[in-house]
């Protein structure tokens, strides 16, 4: 095996590793899987871009 057969081999592991665990966290219940901003349950919200003290 060449060297970059190793490497693209690595590569291709490490992206299964991220994509499980994402996935992982997405189902597990509490989790911020879908981000913490309220994207999935609508728990905590951030404030808008602009500010909310702008009149």
């Amino acid at each position: 095996m060449d060297i970059q057969t190793i490497i693209v081999i690595l590569l291709v592991f490490g992206a299964a590793v991220y994509l499980i665990r994402k996935y992982a966290r997405a189902v597990r219940p509490g989790g911020c899987g879908c981000g913490c901003d309220g994207g999935c349950s609508g728990g905590k919200r951030s404030a808008p871009a602009g500010g909310s003290d702008r009149k």
